[in-house]
């Protein structure tokens, strides 16, 4: 009686290991699908946004170091002024006469 008893267990046991890795391998099956289904009716790219600050500033003339606290002794784009100089497009020191 005993041994029939841990024969039937251990048989129940597998039946319970079997099915339980049959539901694994059922639900891994259906999730690839699923994902390789929803892979190929992927939505478009969204277009590309706007630059939000568009520089329209014209292309300096050159960059050259700015010699004032104002501009913090770095180079800074200057532009060529009416007289011939360079004016400093941050603070307005001209930087070069010509």
């Amino acid at each position: 009686m005993t041994t029939d008893l841990i024969i039937l267990g251990a048989v129940a046991l597998v039946l319970c290991t079997g099915v339980a890795m049959w539901l694994v391998a059922v639900g891994a099956a259906l999730l690839g699908l699923v994902r390789w289904i929803a892979r190929l009716v992927r939505r478009p790219a969204l277009p590309e946004p706007e630059p939000e600050h568009a520089r329209t500033d014209p292309p300096p003339t050159a960059y050259l170091p700015c010699h004032t606290p104002a501009c913090g002794h770095m180079s800074t784009p200057h532009d060529a002024t009416p007289t011939g100089g360079l004016a400093c497009r941050d603070c307005g020191r001209v930087a070069v006469q010509i």
